[in-house]
């Protein structure tokens, strides 16, 4: 397929831009793996412009570090999303809450649909392979969409609640190894028999 510099700086706007951006702005960072297509992408680029009877090879490898940043950009941000979404599942104070408010059903509807579009991109991506691309970029990007509403309907400020108590229970776990016997490991391990759950 031939592709020209509007055609690339086309889909760098429509597909690669918005779920970079989404990444960036989920991680705090950018992942050295797409910053490596994209300038692998702009090198390609720069060779076709300075070099004519080679243009149309160069415009080809620079769409395919492209499309691969793009697709690596919803893999990682369909990753994280379900990582997040995972962590909760297996929690069972936030569990606890969930049932209390009332938000398990939609939760676990959420996350189940989030799995089975993940599941139709990866099936794409190994039956077919590059021919695949676009289309698994979608389905990876609307599985990470769907995993992100999971997300939202956790009260944030209690997930963070939790999520403070378990490191600081991690945290007096430790103390009560390093320290002998006595009044100290008495005193973190009355500490430690108080059920954190207690913050919702």
């Amino acid at each position: 397929m031939k592709y020209s510099d509007k055609e690339i700086y086309s889909y760098h706007e429509r597909v690669f831009k918005p779920l970079y951006a989404d990444l960036v702005a989920v991680l705090a960072s950018k992942p050295a793996q797409i910053s490596a297509e994209i300038e692998a992408a702009f090198s390609h680029m720069a060779f076709a412009s300075t070099n004519e009877t080679q243009r149309e090879s160069h415009y080809i490898k620079a769409f395919d570090h492209l499309r691969r940043a793009s697709l690596d950009a919803s893999k990682i941000l369909w990753l994280e999303y379900r990582a997040r979404a995972s962590e909760i599942i297996g929690d069972k104070n936030l569990n606890k809450y969930l049932l209390k408010k009332n938000n398990a059903s939609g939760f676990y509807e959420k996350f189940h649909e989030a799995e089975i579009i993940a599941k139709k991109a990866r099936q794409l991506e190994v039956t077919l392979g590059e021919y695949s691309t676009d289309e698994t970029i979608s389905l990876y990007y609307e599985s990470a969409q769907k995993f992100a509403e999971v997300l939202v309907i956790v009260d944030s400020d209690v997930y963070h609640q939790i999520r403070t108590a378990k490191q600081q229970k991690k945290v007096m776990s430790w103390l009560s190894g390093a320290l002998a016997t006595g009044i100290g490991a008495a005193l973190i391990t009355d500490m430690l028999s108080d059920d954190y759950s207690l913050v919702i």
